[in-house]
């Protein structure tokens, strides 16, 4: 084993950080998707909606890039930019919402998109180009009785 610069072997020290912090997880996966070189993985982690990202190295192997989760939320829409492309929204929910609709506008352009109440899902939405300046995204939620969810 190695020796840090204090004396201590770096095996031992990392094994102590690590089982300070490992705690067991629920990890949900509900789909994963290819785009070019980007694969997206969206799940739930402890049922917070979730993603991340890997891009394809030369030798075909995925290795990581990014993730993001917003903690205690049942329903997260992430808007992924990719460098050849138009940007994404993945759209996660858990099943521990009413959230049956959402209307997503992007500059004054809406998408809808619906979803299975009391359900886990993930929806891939291609978003219109735009320029990251010039982005504008509203969000409107519709219960499964078509009544709009404050935001």
């Amino acid at each position: 084993m190695k020796e840090n610069t204090y004396g201590m072997k770096l095996g031992f020290n990392l094994s102590l950080i690590l089982n300070n912090f490992i705690r067991i997880i629920k990890l949900n996966i509900l789909d994963m998707k290819d785009f070019g070189d980007d694969r997206i993985v969206g799940f739930l982690s402890d049922e917070t909606p979730a993603y991340i990202e890997f891009s394809k190295n030369d030798e075909g192997n995925y290795s990581f890039v990014y993730t993001e989760m917003y903690t205690n939320n049942s329903f997260s829409t992430f808007i992924i930019n990719f460098n050849d492309s138009d940007p994404l929204a993945v759209v996660i929910k858990n099943r521990y919402n009413d959230i049956a609709k959402l209307e997503l506008s992007v500059n004054n352009q809406v998408i809808e998109q619906e979803f299975n109440v009391n359900q886990d899902s993930l929806a891939w939405i291609e978003l219109p180009h735009c320029s990251n300046s010039s982005c504008r995204y509203d969000y409107r939620y519709y219960d499964i009785n078509g009544i709009l969810i404050d935001n």
